[in-house]
Formats: C-alpha cells, sequence, structure tokens
C-alpha cells in the first residue's frame, strides 16, 4: 500500500512539473507573440511616418529636432533627415522677419498648448513658402516629452486667395465706376442737386461706420446713396427746376423716383441691394412715406441710414424753390422725427457726427 501511495504522489509532482513547463511555454510563446505584434506595429507606425504626405517633425522640449520624415525635406528642400535632426527647428525654417514668431509658435507648443498658424516659413535656398503649422504636445505621466509639428504647404492656397482679393478689388472698382457714372447722368438733368448725392453718401458712410455696421452693410450705404435719387431722370427737367412750389400733380411725378431708380437698377447685379435701399430711401418708420409705405423694421437698415441724410442734406442745401434751410434746422428736424418718422440709432450717429465736427467740412460750400 506504502509502495502504490508513493508512486501515485510520484505521478502528481510529474503531472504538475508538466502542468508548470507547459504553462511557461506558453508564456513564453505568448511573449513572442506580443514583441512581434509590436515589431509589426513598430514597422506600420514607421512606415505612416514617413510616407505622410505632410511634413512631420518631432522636437525636444527645446525646440532641437529628434526627427523628421521624407514630405518635410521635401517641403523645404533638404536633402535628407540627417540634414536637420540635431537642429533647432525655428533656427532652419524661419528667416528674420518670422523668427520671433516661430520661436513664440515653439515655446507656446512647449508650454503644453495646442497651437497652429498659417505663416509663411524659409527654405534651405532662402525661398519662402507659405505653410500651416500645428503643433501637439506629447506628454508621457503628465510631463512634457517634446512636440510633434505637421507642416503643410499651403502656397497654391494663398496664391488662389491672393488672386481673388485682387478680383474682388477690381470688381469693386469697376462696380464704383459704373455707380459714379449713373449717378452724374442723374445729375446732369437736375444741376440743382448735383452734388447731392454725394453728400449724402459721404453723410450716410461716416453715420453708418459710426453705427458699427459690418464693412458690406458700410459699402451697401455709400454705393446707393451714390444713386439714390438716380430714378429722377425718369422725372420731367422743368418739374426738377421749378422755382416755385409744386403742384399737386407735380410732386406726385416727383415722388414716382423711388419706384423709378429700383426699375433701372434692379437687373444689375450688384454685391448689395442696391436696387431695393434705392426703392425704400423715401420710407418712414410710422408708414408715412412712400412708394410703398413700409413701417419700422420692414424697411432696410442701409435705407434707414440714408433717409436721414438725404434730409439732413437737402434742408442744408438750396433747392430751385427755397435757400438753404441750414444745419440747425436740419438737425431739429431729425431730432423731431427721431424714432417717430428716422431711425433712433442712425439719428443719435448723426447727431453725433455733428457734434464732433467730424462731417461739418462735407456742407461748408452750401451753407457757409
Amino acid at each position: 500500500m506504502c509502495f502504490i501511495a508513493s508512486k501515485r504522489r510520484a505521478g502528481e509532482k510529474e503531472k504538475d512539473l508538466f502542468l508548470t513547463l507547459a504553462n511557461d511555454i506558453a508564456y513564453a510563446l505568448h511573449k513572442l507573440d506580443d514583441r512581434d505584434e509590436l515589431r509589426r506595429e513598430k514597422i506600420f507606425w514607421e512606415k505612416l511616418f514617413n510616407v505622410s504626405p505632410e511634413g512631420v517633425v518631432l522636437c525636444a522640449p527645446d525646440g532641437r529636432v529628434l526627427r523628421v520624415n521624407n514630405a518635410f525635406c521635401h517641403i523645404f528642400r533638404f536633402s535628407s533627415p540627417e540634414e536637420v535632426i540635431g537642429k533647432n527647428i525655428d533656427s532652419i525654417v524661419a528667416d528674420e522677419i518670422t523668427f520671433e514668431e516661430a520661436r513664440s509658435f515653439t515655446e507656446a507648443a512647449a508650454r503644453g498648448e495646442r497651437v497652429s498658424v498659417e505663416s509663411v516659413r524659409q527654405r534651405v535656398d532662402g525661398t519662402l513658402i507659405d505653410v500651416s503649422i500645428l503643433g501637439i504636445p506629447i506628454k508621457i505621466d503628465e510631463d512634457l516629452a517634446g512636440v510633434y509639428a505637421i507642416y503643410r504647404d499651403i502656397t497654391d492656397k494663398k496664391m488662389y486667395e491672393r488672386a481673388m482679393k485682387e478680383n474682388i478689388a477690381t470688381l469693386f472698382r469697376v462696380w464704383r465706376q459704373t455707380i459714379e457714372l449713373i449717378a452724374s447722368v442723374s445729375e446732369l438733368r437736375d444741376p440743382y442737386t448735383a452734388g447731392h448725392q454725394k453728400r449724402v453718401a459721404e453723410l450716410a458712410k461716416f453715420m453708418a461706420m459710426k453705427m458699427r455696421l459690418s464693412p458690406e452693410s458700410v459699402d451697401a450705404v455709400e454705393m446707393a446713396s451714390l444713386i439714390h435719387d438716380v430714378g429722377k431722370i425718369k422725372v420731367p427737367a422743368e418739374i426738377l427746376s421749378k422755382p416755385g412750389p409744386l403742384d399737386e400733380v407735380e410732386y406726385l411725378l416727383v415722388k414716382t423716383h423711388p419706384q423709378a431708380g429700383y426699375n433701372l437698377l434692379k437687373d444689375i447685379d450688384f454685391p448689395w441691394p442696391v436696387a431695393e435701399i434705392v426703392l425704400q430711401h423715401h420710407e418712414r418708420l410710422d408708414g408715412s412715406g412712400y412708394p410703398q409705405g413700409l413701417k419700422g423694421k420692414e424697411i432696410l437698415q442701409e435705407a434707414r441710414i440714408i433717409a436721414v441724410a438725404d434730409v439732413v442734406e437737402a434742408m442744408a442745401s438750396d433747392r430751385p424753390y427755397r435757400k438753404a434751410l441750414g444745419i440747425e434746422a436740419a438737425l431739429k428736424e431729425i431730432k423731431r422725427g427721431r424714432s417717430t418718422l428716422y431711425d433712433e440709432e442712425a439719428v443719435d450717429a448723426c447727431l453725433a457726427l455733428f457734434e464732433e465736427g467730424l462731417v461739418i467740412p462735407l456742407f461748408e460750400k452750401v451753407i457757409f
């Protein structure tokens, strides 16, 4: 019995030893698999780093280049990564003008900030290129290990943007010349209002700027003001230059000029709603204006501004049927109609401009 028990214990020890050995072998094989997986992942990330179409740089926190990919070398015309590694990133890609900006960018990333910028950098041959740069801090256990930066050549994009700006500037000049030509033609038939539209345009533009309107709205105010009375070319010249008061029929004919102006302008493809503004420049907040009897916010803001400027200029200037009433009377009128006839903001802006003396020179020739 003792022999049999001893033999059984020996068998169990062998079995335990075999299982232990099997586990060790399985663990060793598993570790080999892990190493193989890590090796494959390393190869994958290496290839991804090198085949990226964007320039990639890994820098130490002090800006020293640790690694660069082939795309970075291609963008900046370096012959190989070895030409870059170990050097300060800012000293090799920034010129004298952009060096401080580049250094500030690198320092911000080194402080742990994720930063991006579109700027200009310098190739190894001294030529300048437009680039976008993204800097990403790399942290390990909250400690900054380095900065991962991505460079993209955006020269073509910037060239396109500059070309678009030049085209827009050219178109704007053409639009302005077209509007000024229309204004000069309309004023030929009404010598008494020669200069009226230009003075209204200047005053209305300053009012729009005082009201902090967008640049697009300021342009719309100015351009529409320059031709707000273009519809008067449809009114008989003898009515426009009549030295006495107008009768009811004549006055009704004059009141058609906003609609006539709209009809002349509505098919011209301006970048602003010029035709609509011209149509509404005689509307009043309480609905007593013409031709549509619009009220309050139904009237475009640009038209509400021109309405105030138009009243002030008209009262401050001579007309065929009366002498100029003067600036004081004109300002008194817009104060009286503030919030009932005329837009509050527009009136306040106009009054402020005169109080500050900024627009008085516009009226010196007609009132002094």
